[in-house]
């Protein structure tokens, strides 16, 4: 069975003629006269009563009408919704936590529908929660070391497993390493993110030390961004633990940590988005992750292993 078939049905319903049908279908009598037979034949039913003078429809015919009436309708809010989801805006978060994730994820969404305006927003995962709830939101990401839940209107995935290392001025010690051990870190000012915007991270950094016994010396300042906190890394003030940066200034070096503990960063929508672009970009953003093996557990180069003492 094939929608044009359906669309026959219709239209010869409605002019009760196979000329007039024809004309308004724009294909010939004959063809369409085949297409009804073939699809009578398929359903082994008679859908059109002919006669010299007369069509009409059968019993059968009419309860087969509603039905493809029906299909017909739902295939054209699929068509308007996929048209409007092809041309329409976008709003998604590119925050610190995800600096290097989520942009790449609105490159491809530009490259592969150029007429959708994105808009790009800043925020921690806390407040995309906000976001979402006051209908601001399309696309944002998460991290599963959360303590917070997501809540019933939120669905997450897995999108990245990172290596997580530690960032040190360029004229530190460490920063002639290949790799560094969770222990090295001891003695060592490091940088904690604000508890109260980046709960995730801050619980991510004790589970680290804690699994590894480390008693940490915590920095005395703090910084609200990632852009502050490598200031205070560069003018040598602290350490800062983190996944790796395509950016990053000279003053500033990034070595992995061995063993390797991964950071994982999810994809966030709202269940029942109101923007049917949303579930395109959902679907992009998963492309993107599995063409980059962004879900492959990390790990390190054997000769990138730090020498144990």
């Amino acid at each position: 069975m094939e929608l044009r078939q359906l669309e026959y049905v219709v239209v010869l319903s409605e002019e009760l003629n196979f000329r007039r049908a024809a004309d308004r279908l724009s294909v010939a009598q004959s063809a369409l006269s085949q297409q009804v037979q073939r699809l009578e034949r398929e359903l082994g039913v008679r859908l059109f009563s002919r006669s010299t003078h007369h069509v009409r429809l059968t019993p059968a015919g009419d309860a087969f009408l509603r039905e493809a009436r029906q299909v017909l309708a739902a295939v054209a809010r699929a068509r308007t919704a996929a048209r409007v989801g092809a041309t329409g805006e976008l709003t998604l978060c590119i925050g610190d936590g995800a600096i290097d994730t989520m942009p790449v994820i609105a490159e491809e969404i530009r490259r592969r529908h150029p007429s959708v305006v994105v808009h790009e927003v800043d925020g921690s995962p806390l407040e995309q929660r906000r976001m979402f709830a006051e209908g601001r939101l399309d696309l944002g990401f998460g991290h599963p070391h959360d303590q917070a839940p997501l809540g019933r209107d939120l669905e997450a995935t897995l999108l990245r497993l990172e290596p997580v290392g530690v960032f040190v001025p360029a004229s530190h010690p460490y920063a002639d390493r290949a790799s560094l051990r969770p222990a090295d870190l001891a003695g060592q000012p490091l940088l904690f993110p604000p508890r109260d915007r980046f709960p995730e991270y801050h619980a991510f950094l004790v589970q680290i030390l804690g699994a590894n016994g480390v008693r940490a010396d915590p920095y005395t300042g703090s910084a609200q961004s990632l852009g502050n906190a490598m200031n205070v890394v560069a003018r040598g003030d602290a350490v800062l633990c983190g996944p790796e940066l395509t950016n990053l200034r000279p003053s500033v070096v990034w070595r992995p940590l061995h063993p390797v503990p991964a950071w994982r960063t999810s994809l966030v929508r709202l269940r029942r988005a109101a923007n049917p672009m949303a579930l395109t970009a959902w679907q992009v953003a998963l492309d993107v992750a599995r063409e980059r093996g962004w879900l492959a557990e990390p790990v390190i180069a054997p000769g990138d292993q730090p020498i144990v003492d």
